[in-house]
């Protein structure tokens, strides 16, 4: 229960019990705040990439998104856009203003000095260090309300939220295959399955997660970099993870004379001098004390005490068969290629799945053509077990 003075704030209102406000409107605005926020997915990181907007008589006078490191928050940057025109105009945000000191000054402060006559946003925040942000607003004043079903919003937030409630990243599942479902080419030929397009559409994601993983089947396979290219620009590149209970991870492997980091999950029962040359190599060893297979939810909860908030789960099928058996995939994203490959020899997209799985059902999210490629993104039924209707418990002002 919230209590500030001995007293109850005002309550934080729905969207329905507004006036005046076409059906759409509201969606429209916390759209486009959406959109300057993705547009920094990935370089905010572990600060979530909240947008916002400042709208008088229906037009946006202020457009932001958080800046990177220690930079101002979207609000805070938007009013200054605004600014006198904020006063008794309307702020729309995907993430429900902070009012904490942290490395900024309260989004609640900026907000109720700008004189912002309406507040909107999509998502409340779970952090409990800022949350409460609506009832500072609305005991100062601020007419404030929760727009629910921006889908946009939670896209660009689903990181933080995910692994503010639970400890553990947010997962994408990645593969490419062919129309005979295999996910790599005939013996002996090296290349893509999947056109430049859709290679450039993989760098994309890869700049906006915090890590990338991969079995030790994939690195031996094909020594890929797994880095940002395609003239992307990043102010970092994702960690590099490899899931290799053997340590068999070559020390001169390409990934390890790239820029950022690489981490290795081995056994405990790796061999001592595959680890120490991997270490001598620049790679972080993590022993787990676990059978020689990684453990994905050990993984995971040990890349979320990392502060890693997202993942993109590359392969190869045996690692990605691994975290779906788990119920640890909380978005897939398919290349469905026109090529056949015809190799009963080339891997299948999904291996290792235990006896009689059924996989939970998919709620398909996206679809559409990238060049020659049919693109699919999906997401398991049951994955998002919070749609922001229930603010965490917490007392204190």
């Amino acid at each position: 229960m919230w209590r500030r003075r001995g007293r109850r704030p005002p309550p934080v209102q729905r969207l329905s019990q507004w006036r005046g406000l076409g059906p759409l409107q509201p969606l429209d605005f916390l759209n486009a705040a959406a959109a300057s926020g993705r547009e920094w997915l990935g370089r905010t990181s572990p600060r979530p990439a909240v947008g916002a907007v400042v709208v008088r008589d229906g037009q946006i006078i202020g457009q932001s998104a958080t800046a990177p490191g220690t930079g101002p928050h979207a609000e805070a940057q938007a009013l200054e856009q605004a600014g006198a025109l904020a006063r008794g105009a309307d702020l729309y945000t995907t993430l429900e203003p902070c009012r904490h000191h942290g490395q900024t000054p309260p989004c609640t402060e900026a907000i109720v000095a700008a004189g912002i006559g309406r507040c909107f946003y999509a998502y409340p925040d779970p952090n409990p260090a800022a949350t409460g942000g609506a009832h500072e607003l609305a005991a100062a004043g601020v007419e404030t309300a929760r727009v629910a079903g921006c889908d946009a919003a939670f896209d660009g937030l689903k990181g933080y939220l995910h692994h503010t409630r639970t400890g553990r990243p947010w997962v994408i599942a990645k593969w490419a295959m062919s129309l005979d479902g295999r996910v790599a080419l005939p013996a002996g030929q090296r290349g893509y399955l999947s056109s430049p397009q859709s290679l450039s559409l993989v760098h994309r994601r890869r700049a906006e997660v915090d890590a990338i993983v991969v079995g030790s089947g994939t690195v031996l396979a094909d020594d890929p970099r797994l880095t940002v290219r395609a003239g992307i620009a990043v102010n970092r590149q994702p960690l590099r993870v490899v899931l290799d209970g053997r340590a068999r991870l070559p020390a001169d492997a390409a990934m390890l004379g790239m820029p950022g980091k690489t981490i290795c999950f081995v056994g405990a029962a790796a061999p001592p001098e595959r680890c120490a040359a991997l270490v001598e190599s620049g790679c972080f060893v993590q022993i787990q004390d676990d059978p020689p297979r990684a453990d994905p939810n050990a993984v995971l909860q040990r890349l979320g005490a990392m502060g890693v908030q997202s993942v993109l789960l590359e392969g190869g099928p045996t690692t990605i068969g691994s975290f779906l058996a788990a119920q640890l995939i909380n978005e897939i994203e398919v290349f469905l290629c026109p090529v056949l490959v015809g190799d009963p020899a080339s891997p299948v997209a999904l291996r290792g799945l235990p006896e009689g799985f059924l996989s939970p059902g998919l709620e398909l999210l996206e679809s559409g053509t990238v060049g020659p490629d049919l693109w699919l993104r999906a997401r398991p039924r049951g994955s998002i077990d919070w749609d922001g209707e229930t603010q965490p418990e917490r007392t204190g002002a």
